[in-house]
């Protein structure tokens, strides 16, 4: 009877270590499941931010190509700007000299450099403002 005893004790025993080991098995079965559910939820936000990043680095691309267009804009303006003064300018030192030319011509008879001066100095100084002697 002690060996029925014995044998119920061990199945009994080898039962409870079967099932111990079945539920630490489930267990970690379990918590390995909740590690992959959260790992998964990192990975989810991870994507979404990098979406968010390619979506802001899109938006600044586009914000460098419409400044650096409108630097190179007013650049042309800019140079245009300055081509036109300058362009203007010799026109009215040509029409200075047309207008002036008639009125001064007597006066170029005389050798006074100060005569030749008052007549035309934005040709002497390369200036459109007479200078005062």
């Amino acid at each position: 009877m002690n060996e029925v005893k014995a044998g119920i004790v061990y199945a009994v025993s080898n039962h409870r270590k079967n099932s111990l080991v079945q539920t630490n098995q489930l267990n970690k079965c379990w918590v390995r499941h909740l590690q992959i559910e959260d790992l998964k939820l990192q990975l989810a936000e991870k994507i979404k931010r990098i979406n968010s990043l390619e979506d802001n680095e899109v938006m600044l691309q586009e914000q460098v190509r419409t400044f650096r267009e409108d630097f190179e804009s007013e650049r042309r303006d800019r140079e245009q700007a300055q081509s036109r003064i300058a362009a203007l300018e010799s026109e009215l030192a040509i029409t200075k000299q047309q207008v002036i030319m008639p009125y001064c011509q007597p006066m170029l008879l005389q050798t006074s450099v100060t005569s030749v001066h008052k007549c035309f100095p934005f040709i002497l100084y390369q200036t459109a403002r007479p200078i005062r002697t």
